[in-house]
């Protein structure tokens, strides 16, 4: 499996081996690998629709909802640094990993309009989505020196609105 490192990780690694070569140390020393330092990478990455903030009320059918607001639609990251990994690490490894734009969160203010028909018997609202990229944040760290097995210290799922996405709307609810 290749792993990933962060771009910061990378510029250590090669300083670390830059500095060694000059001096005229052999491949022997540079293949050892700690086994305290940790890294992370990114995997599983997939678009998914989140909810924003913009919303209609309850509508019990049959009958059309028709929204129409002006108001600042809303949606943000769902990311906590528990692993001791920044967000802007984790955002600037899916731009490296998947070449995906996104940030921490992202508002749009202007007027929205929208409908939807509501079936017989059924009770919904139509609710604004934006489209995320969510990864897993993998956080991991070698087992020996010779820099060939690893364990995964923790798994994290992590959501991001991407920076040029789409806006959709649908008719939610279950009653």
């Amino acid at each position: 499996m290749k792993l990933r490192r962060t771009a910061l990780t990378l510029s250590m690694t090669v300083a670390a081996i830059a500095v060694p070569a000059a001096a005229g140390i052999g491949a022997q020393a540079l293949a050892a690998c700690s086994t305290t330092q940790e890294y992370f990478y990114v995997e599983k990455g997939h678009l998914v629709d989140i909810g924003t903030n913009v919303r209609s009320d309850w509508l019990t059918g049959p009958g059309r909802i028709t929204y129409t607001e002006t108001v600042t639609a809303e949606s943000n990251m769902s990311y906590t640094n528990d692993m001791n990994i920044t967000a802007e690490a984790v955002i600037a490894n899916i731009s490296t990993t998947y070449g995906k734009s996104v940030g921490k969160s992202k508002s749009t203010s202007k007027s929205w309009s929208y409908g939807a028909d509501v079936p017989a018997g059924k009770t919904r609202y139509l609710q604004q989505f934006y489209e995320h990229w969510r990864v897993q944040v993998v956080k991991w760290k070698y087992t020996n020196k010779n820099c060939k097995t690893h364990k995964i210290i923790k798994k994290k799922t992590a959501t991001f609105p991407l920076k040029n996405g789409h806006y959709l709307w649908e008719l939610v609810g279950g009653k």
